[in-house]
């Protein structure tokens, strides 16, 4: 079900409520939702979280969240809609002007940092600061060092995972942006944290590294992990989102299904639903479009 903040309809064009129904009632399947772990059971909430920057500057406003395990939530909104301050608040950098922050059961004012840097892998947008080791393999070792944890062969199934064997031996800042970004996401994910923050993951990369952290990103929500990124890259939340929250002005004015949730905003719609929208609005992505257009053609057949 979507849910939509009041007075939505000044940020978000409405559309005939009949759509919104009509995705709803057809929601798509993810791959790979709903695994072991803490699947459907609360990683982090937010209560009534509203934080003031110095200067007055309100970032977030009112902010009610709960992320589960087992779930993959895209954060979309236009710049400086609060989006990046959202993901410092749930990684325990950014405490609430006012309201509660609790991750992994810890409320974020009380846990110390390196109890919450155990649970919790974040990776802000800037990973420059991230590459520090000589090495492309020393640097995804590195975290797990940092925390004391076996490799028990980690360290090769992340460098497989985003394709970087052959350059595992050189320093990762001679690396391309696409190159260091897949090294600063191998470094944070190789130690398998419950709750994973990604600010613009898919920033710089290929569209064949795109659909390669999507399959990763997939593997850690089999597992029963909570991924949750911001992104400006629609059609990647389209593919891989169970979940789609829409943030405006420091509030979540929408927060549902990808479907029901692009619906509702034909301006951050990707392009299939662009296309297709009016006869099928439950198809976000090429591979929904196809598997329905060919049921149609082979129904006329």
């Amino acid at each position: 079900m979507l849910k939509l903040l009041p007075g939505l309809s000044r940020v978000l064009p409405p559309l005939a409520g009949e759509r919104c129904e009509a995705a709803a009632s057809r929601p798509a399947a993810r791959p790979g939702s709903r695994g072991g772990g803490r699947a459907g059971q609360p990683v982090a909430a937010l209560e009534r979280v509203q934080v003031v920057y110095p200067g007055g500057v309100e970032a977030l406003r009112e902010v009610d969240l709960t992320l589960a395990g087992g779930e993959l939530v895209c954060v979309l909104g236009e710049n400086g809609a609060g989006k990046s301050t959202l993901l410092r608040v749930l990684a325990g950098l950014t405490l609430p002007t006012r309201g509660r922050a609790l991750v992994l059961g810890r409320d974020t004012r009380r846990a110390k940092a390196g109890v919450l840097a155990r649970g919790v892998g974040y990776l802000a947008q800037d990973t420059t600061a991230y590459l520090v080791a000589d090495s492309v393999a020393e640097e995804v070792a590195g975290t797990l060092e940092n925390l004391g944890a076996a490799d028990n062969g980690r360290v090769a199934a992340a460098l497989a995972a985003f394709h970087l064997e052959a350059v595992a031996g050189r320093n990762p800042r001679d690396l391309s942006l696409g190159q260091r970004k897949a090294v600063a996401l191998a470094a944070t994910l190789v130690r398998d944290p419950e709750l994973i923050l990604l600010d613009e993951p898919t920033r710089g990369l290929s569209a064949d590294r795109r659909e390669e952290l999507g399959q990763v990103l997939r593997g850690h929500v089999r597992a029963g992990r909570a991924v949750l990124a911001v992104t400006h890259d629609v059609e990647f939340a389209a593919q891989w989102a169970d979940r789609i929250i829409f943030l405006f002005g420091g509030q979540v004015a929408a927060d549902g299904h990808p479907a029901t949730a692009f619906a509702a905003s034909p301006f951050y719609a990707p392009q299939i639903q662009q296309l297709l929208g009016d006869l099928f609005p439950e198809a976000i992505e090429p591979g929904q479009a196809h598997e329905i257009l060919s049921r149609v053609v082979a129904g006329s057949a």
